[in-house]
């Protein structure tokens, strides 16, 4: 079982889906024998999947420049439905809205896809960052969660029902904001310079004279350095110089 790309418990079933991206199967595994007990073959580059608790897998299919999200009913070991996914390239990320019987599918070209999942009406299609690779679904406050990497965003949106869903946040990742870098690599310098420790004021640790010590049980002098000076701290340099 290579080139796995996602693992779904469909609960009605209490099968285990593994999606597997390049053969365009899904397996379906029994947990308890440790086993696969039947395959279902979609085609295509299949991505997530999310199941709707009803003995139904909805799956993310990549086919090119036609790409959709397929219904496979677990029970029957069979394909049932095609739901074409318009303007969508690449999809990957999918998550299921039980409240509202809605998918929810996103894009790598940055297009969020809301379907109704009975008929594969959309309901929605919304902007967020490219180069989104998964998405998280909140049942309980009704938010979508989008982590885009080229674009370096985390979107938010709200639904608050199958007609009312909309991106209500869209903060950039602190590594693609420029100031906050530069503070950010700032303290860390600040943090180095702080775990710095010389010997003293006028002697550096290389510096430091050599004592001789006698074994008092009468054995040979050994050599040591003077290791017991108090340290002092390096003054701290301003965060903002």
């Amino acid at each position: 079982m290579h080139a796995l790309d996602a693992l779904v418990l469909e609960p009605h079933s209490g099968l285990l889906a593994a999606i597997n991206g390049e053969s365009g199967l899904v397996l379906l595994i029994d947990i308890e024998q440790a086993k696969v007990i039947g395959t279902v073959s979609i085609g295509g580059k299949p991505e997530f999947a999310a199941a709707d608790g009803k003995g139904g897998l909805y799956i993310n299919v990549n086919r090119g420049k036609t790409n959709e999200i397929v219904a496979v009913d677990v029970s029957a070991r069979k394909v049932v439905k095609h739901m074409p996914l318009k303007g969508c390239e690449d999809p990957t990320g999918l998550a299921y809205d039980r409240d509202d019987d809605l998918l929810i599918s996103v894009c790598d070209n940055g297009v969020v896809k809301f379907l109704h999942r009975e008929d594969g009406r959309e309901a929605a299609s919304l902007t967020v960052g490219k180069g989104a690779d998964a998405l998280m679904f909140d049942p309980q406050r009704r938010l979508v969660f989008v982590p885009s990497a080229d674009s370096g965003t985390l979107s938010v949106i709200a639904v608050r029902g199958a007609a009312d869903i909309a991106v209500v946040q869209n903060p950039p990742h602190p590594g693609r904001d420029a100031s906050r870098r530069r503070r950010c690599q700032q303290r860390a310098r600040v943090s180095a310079h702080r775990q710095i420790w010389t010997a003293g004021p006028a002697e550096s640790l290389s510096e430091r004279r050599p004592r001789h010590l006698r074994d008092p049980r009468g054995g040979p002098a050994v050599t040591a350095h003077d290791s017991h000076r108090e340290p002092v701290r390096v003054s701290r340099p301003s965060l903002y110089q």
